[in-house]
This record gives structure tokens, C-alpha cells and sequence, in this order.
């Protein structure tokens, strides 16, 4: 790695678009090839590193012919940071062709792609989790849900659904109707879970791990509810803010203890963890309980995370060469702040061809980075292609700067005929926090 000058990334996201900024900024780093990357990706990149594009369309069952595109073009690592390319099995590809690759194989990455798997393995080793309950069967679980005391549910599809497989129900009638919905996902849903409703905070929390030792490298908040409030539907994430308050020194060691849990059960099932790992929990009157796992950088949580990270190449280099128990991360200490730019009617049916206004402007700011997801840039204009569309990142010492940076930002972007959308709340759970520091 030491002679690295490739770098491949997988992901077409603004999770992708961090990435590729935070490779480049390494004096090693001379070539950054995305697949499938996205029209914005270039623009924070260094401007003496080369970049290349491959728009391969990112479905598991292309993992072999993703492989072979990184190894023809001599990439000396790949970021595997993208689920479909983790359930494929990317890694075990890349292995194949002597690729070396960050990110679980696909084994690993179960605690992921079968959420059901990933609660009875939290079961068996004692990580603390709602209680649960598997299905196949529509009539089986809604029979369940009829011989139950009316309350809130968390129906989830098993399998991946994009970040939108869970439905959050107000009541058992609300619930009833969520597992008519589970087949919506495809075979995601074929299998779902009905989970106990929990009330409390949720946090996001992230690990990298060389398979025998770990390190938690990072802490935010996602905001995944379509509008303020957290009213509106689940998406893949609507914002994002960095090292939320709820995290407490106390909460900080019940995560470390999870991790330890989790790594060290995945050994013992005989697929050890190697890459980075996302804990999405929550926090109940003061402990903490793992809603999920994601086998990846989180998007937008790597928006605000991996920017500060000071030594992000030495930390990819310790996880290849499996010495991360000698890394010591290096930080900014800088808070951020990630609004999401999605397009009118996200999630189900986001407009595209919209002219976007105003990213130039806004990427002027100080404190201001934009990373770029849906758009498509064409004859120097760009226009919506997606449902997410770009992060606007505001950067400070605090919550209230962060906050106030990114949203000053965001205001000078424009979608034609109205058809943006953006949350206008994001980061105020730190900077409401009784004793915040903001």
C-alpha cells in the first residue's frame, strides 16, 4: 500500500463523493476510479489526481465484472462501501484477482443484508436489541400482531431495501398494514421481521476493524423522516450532524463493549469482520440498543465523519495491512453539519430533469463543502437524477456554526419549478440539548 497510487471507490453517492475527496488529499493518492461515481465527484477531488468514472450499474450479480474493471486498470485498493457490492461478494472477486479491498466479504457482511440473522446473532452473544419476532408469511404475522396488546411496532424487511425496508407503526392497526406493505421490497421483504417499538434517541456509531482489533472512529446523528420533526416517511437519510451530545462518555463505553461483542462474535462464527462497520443504535433511559447494522460507511454519516478524519489514508493503510491495533486516529475537532437535498417526490417518485441552480455558489462559501449524489451534469448545466440529490456540509467549532454554514449554503441552491426539498432541522437535537453547546 505503501506505493498506492489507484484508489477504487464503490459507490455513486455522496458517501462515494467524501470518499473520494478525503483519497485524494493523500500525496500518494494519484488516480481515483469510481463505479458508478456520479457527475458532481470530481469537483472536490485534488486537483492534480487524476479521476476516472465506470458507470457500471451497481447490482450484485455484476460483482465479477466490477472486479475485472479494477483489476484491468491496475487499482492497488478498492473501498468497498456500497451494500449491493458487499452482498455480491465483491471483496472475495477482488480477492480472486489479488485486488486488495476494504470491507467485509459477504459472509461478514450478513449482519447487514439479513437483519434476521442479525438479531439472533445478537441474541446468542448478548448485544442488547429489541425483541423480535421472523416471518415468511403476511398471514402468520399479521395472526401475531391480532394476538398482541395494541402498541407501536417496528415492521422491517430482512433483506436490503435501499435504507427504506422499515415502516415504524403508531399502533397494531398501523402495523397490520405495514406487513401487507413488506412485499413492496421485493424479496427483501419476503422474509420480515416485527420488532418492539423502542422510545428513545438514535445515534450512529462506526468502527474499523482489521478482523483481531478494532477502533471506533466516529460518532453522528442521522435524520432519516422525510420533513421536520421527523414527520413524513423513512429514507436513506435526510441529514446528518457529527458528534451528537447523546453520545456521553458512558454511552461511548456501552458502544465499545458492543463492538468488542460483535467483532468477537463474528470471529467465533468463523467469518471475521474486516472493514468498517456502522452500529446504528439507541439510547433508552440511558442504555443502549443496536436498531441495525450496516456492513459500510453510513450515508450521510460519512459526510460529516470523514472529513475530519486527519490521517484517513494511514487508517485504510492499517486496516489492509490488519495493524489498526497500533493506529492512533487523528481528528479536526471541527463539528459538521449535512443537509440533504432531495428531489420533489422522494422517496416514491422523485421528479427528474430539473434544472439545478446555484451549487457553484454555495460550494464558495467558507466552511462549505457540497458532495454531489443525483444530479446529472450535461453542456455544463445540472439537473436532478435521482431522489437524493447532494449533501450541503457546513463545518465549525460548534452545532449553532455548523448548522448555521450549511444552511446559508443550501439557500443559494435552487431546483427549477420548486421541485427541491431539504429538512430545516437538522443538528437542532444538539443545539436544543439541555446544557448544548450551543
Amino acid at each position: 500500500m505503501g506505493n498506492c497510487t489507484i484508489v477504487g471507490i464503490t459507490d455513486g453517492g455522496g458517501r462515494g463523493d467524501a470518499l473520494a475527496e478525503a483519497y485524494s488529499e493523500h500525496h500518494l493518492t494519484g488516480t481515483i476510479l469510481a463505479v458508478p461515481g456520479n457527475d458532481l465527484m470530481q469537483r472536490n477531488i485534488r486537483l492534480d489526481v487524476g479521476f476516472m468514472r465506470i458507470s457500471a450499474a451497481l447490482q450484485s450479480e455484476n460483482a465479477k465484472n466490477i472486479a475485472d474493471i479494477f483489476a484491468r486498470n491496475s487499482v492497488d485498493h478498492v473501498d468497498v462501501c456500497q451494500d449491493d457490492m458487499v452482498y455480491g461478494d465483491l471483496v472475495t472477486e477482488l480477492q480472486q484477482r489479488g485486488v486488495p479491498s476494504i470491507g467485509p466479504t459477504k459472509q461478514a457482511g450478513k449482519l447487514e443484508w439479513d437483519k434476521a440473522w442479525a438479531r439472533a446473532f445478537m441474541k446468542k452473544y448478548e448485544i442488547p436489541h429489541p425483541s423480535f419476532n421472523v416471518f415468511s408469511s403476511e398471514e402468520e404475522g399479521r395472526a401475531f400482531l391480532r394476538s398482541q396488546s395494541d402498541q407501536p411496532w417496528a415492521i422491517k424487511a430482512s433483506g436490503l431495501a435501499l435504507g427504506k425496508g422499515v415502516i415504524l407503526a403508531k399502533d397494531t392497526g398501523e402495523a397490520i398494514d405495514a406487513v401487507s406493505k413488506m412485499k413492496s421490497f421485493g424479496d427483501a421483504g419476503k422474509t420480515f421481521l416485527i420488532e418492539q417499538y423502542l422510545e428513545g434517541e438514535e445515534f450512529s456509531a462506526f468502527a474499523a476493524s482489521d478482523g483481531s482489533h478494532f477502533q471506533i472512529i466516529g460518532t453522528a446523528q442521522d435524520h432519516k423522516r422525510l420533513n421536520d420533526g421527523d414527520e413524513g416517511p423513512n429514507t436513506g437519510g435526510m441529514g446528518c450532524s457529527s458528534s451528537p451530545l447523546i453520545v456521553t462518555p458512558d454511552i461511548l463505553k456501552q458502544v465499545e463493549q458492543i463492538f468488542a461483542k460483535t467483532f468477537d462474535g463474528m470471529a467465533k462464527e468463523l467469518c471475521p469482520y474486516r472493514g468498517i462497520l456502522y452500529l446504528g443504535g439507541m439510547v433508552v433511559d440511558g442504555k443502549v440498543f443496536v436498531i441495525e447494522y450496516n456492513s459500510r460507511w453510513g450515508d450521510p454519516e460519512a459526510q460529516v465523519i470523514v472529513p475530519g478524519l486527519q490521517n484517513f489514508h494511514e487508517l485504510s493503510e492499517a486496516i489492509l495491512s490488519r495493524r489498526i491495533d497500533q493506529f492512533r486516529l487523528e481528528t479536526d475537532g471541527k463539528i459538521r453539519v449535512a443537509v440533504a437535498l432531495a428531489a420533489r417526490g422522494y422517496p416514491d417518485s422523485p421528479v427528474k430533469g430539473k434544472e439545478i441552480f446555484g451549487i457553484e455558489d454555495a460550494r464558495r462559501q467558507r466552511g462549505v463543502t457540497v458532495y454531489g449524489a443525483g444530479v446529472r451534469r450535461e453542456e455544463g448545466h445540472d439537473f436532478t437524477n435521482g431522489g437524493r440529490l447532494l449533501y450541503v456540509v457546513g463545518e465549525g467549532s460548534d452545532t449553532l456554526e455548523a448548522q448555521s454554514l450549511a444552511y446559508d449554503a443550501i439557500d443559494r441552491i435552487h431546483v427549477a419549478d420548486d421541485a427541491g426539498h431539504y429538512r430545516r432541522d437538522i443538528g437542532d437535537r444538539n443545539i436544543l440539548r439541555p446544557n448544548s453547546e450551543g
